[in-house]
């Protein structure tokens, strides 16, 4: 939830535009892959089908029978966007299971400097996996996690990442109250366009997608938005109390004070469904409290690091998990803050552009990228529960709970409800 700098905006706008340009990188659809053929995916994501692919046979092996931490060879990336039925262009990005890549591909480089390991090109691998709606901290972008949603990713998951108009890197026109509202319903569209790019037969994710089987993700402000994804509510009578008390909510004071109920309900109905939800340096414990947090009927998993300043665990993450009424689980790091989930640490001398906003301080900081590597191997377990209904897929983390592998680096709670 950090305010970028001028210098960082123009330094960060400029390989956003420099990175965004159409993609013409052909995406081998998985009923032709084993002819050899692929289709051209433009920015809308319609799909030429008189181009021919280099992808190997075995581009769509059959899954691994055995649950397990990875279930596909590869992560295959599309980045587009689309206009949802409100008429808001919102960007869009994809990450789904892949089989083998051709040689030909390389792993995809994203706005040219942060380097990933999903290809823009490679063939969907065979089966139908289920949801993950990840949505970005206040002013950010939807490759902000990039480690997390390719490992998700690979564990079996489509990962769906769409930009918040309003409350992105280049466009925070939107005050904070009408974001927080707006949020859920981009995810309701993003769900949406997914659906469609699933029945779409001309599309490379046609018949790849569980659009009955949905979990939802996010950081910060994404937290927030995961939160009330899964159901929490304002607790309006609290929320009022703490406007009146001086409490900073970040201009949702105006909005909070107009509402005539007790508890307000921001969840779309369209997201009834959501099965699991994973909430990152979640923040406003504040406008929810126990009675709104009451109201969350998924499964809900929290990741936090200990000098996080900007949502700090004490204020913040704690007493979300404490006031969660579902199956629950908590990663709390040791020397990680606020940007240890994101791949922004990974901008060269982002501390100096930010004017020290985004902190990533190396050398007292675990490594963002070991937080997120033990933040996907702790949450594809607790997915794989909660999400794909696996039978004692949750074991790894039940283990860790019990006694972790990195007792200098994190505690780990995990709660199970009848």
């Amino acid at each position: 939830m950090h305010k970028p700098t001028k210098a960082l905006f123009a330094v960060v706008a400029t390989l956003l535009i420099g990175g965004c340009s159409d993609s013409t990188t052909p995406v081998a659809s998985p009923s032709d892959a084993a002819d050899g053929i692929t289709s051209d995916v433009a920015a809308d994501t319609a799909v030429a089908s008189d181009a021919t692919s280099d992808a190997a046979p075995d581009a769509t092996p059959d899954v691994p029978s055995s649950p397990g931490p990875f279930v596909a060879p590869a992560v295959g990336v599309i980045e587009t966007t689309f206009v949802t039925d409100a008429g808001l262009e919102l960007e869009l990005v994809i990450w789904y299971p892949a089989g083998t890549p051709p040689e030909s591909l390389e792993p995809k480089q994203y706005f040219f400097i942060l380097q990933g390991t999903a290809y823009e090109g490679a063939a969907p691998l065979a089966g139908n996996w289920p949801l993950i709606l990840f949505s970005h901290g206040s002013q950010a972008i939807p490759q902000q996690s990039i480690d997390l949603c390719e490992a998700w990713a690979r564990a079996g998951y489509v990962v769906a990442a769409p930009s918040h108009p309003g409350n992105t890197l280049l466009d925070n026109s939107l005050p904070m109250g009408e974001v927080a509202q707006r949020r859920p319903l981009d995810l309701v569209a993003t769900r949406k366009e997914v659906e469609r790019l699933d029945a779409d037969p001309a599309h490379p994710l046609y018949d790849r997608i569980d659009e009955t089987l949905v979990a939802t993700a996010g950081h910060s402000f994404g937290g927030m938005t995961t939160l009330i994804s899964a159901g929490a509510a304002i607790d309006v009578v609290g929320a009022k109390a703490a406007c009146d008390s001086g409490v900073n909510l970040r201009g949702a004071c105006g909005l909070i004070q107009e509402l005539d109920v007790d508890l307000y309900t921001i969840r779309p109905p369209e997201l009834d469904d959501v099965a699991a939800a994973i909430a990152l340096s979640p923040a406003f414990h504040v406008i929810f409290g126990a009675v709104g947090l009451a109201e969350i009927t998924a499964p809900t998993f929290i990741a936090v690091g200990d000098k996080d300043t900007i949502t700090p665990s004490d204020t913040e993450a704690l007493p979300i998990y404490a006031d969660l009424p579902t199956s629950r689980a908590l990663a709390r790091f040791f020397d990680v803050g606020h940007y240890g989930f994101s791949n922004f640490c990974d901008v060269p001398n982002i501390e100096d552009i930010s004017d020290g906003q985004i902190e990533c301080n190396a050398d007292a900081f675990t490594p963002h990228r070991q937080v997120m590597e033990i933040t996907a191997e702790l949450t594809i377990p607790f997915l794989d529960k909660h999400l794909k209904g696996i039978e004692g897929s949750d074991q790894h983390l039940v283990d860790e709970a019990t006694e972790t592998t990195w007792p200098d680096l994190l505690e780990i709670r995990y709660e199970l409800t009848d």
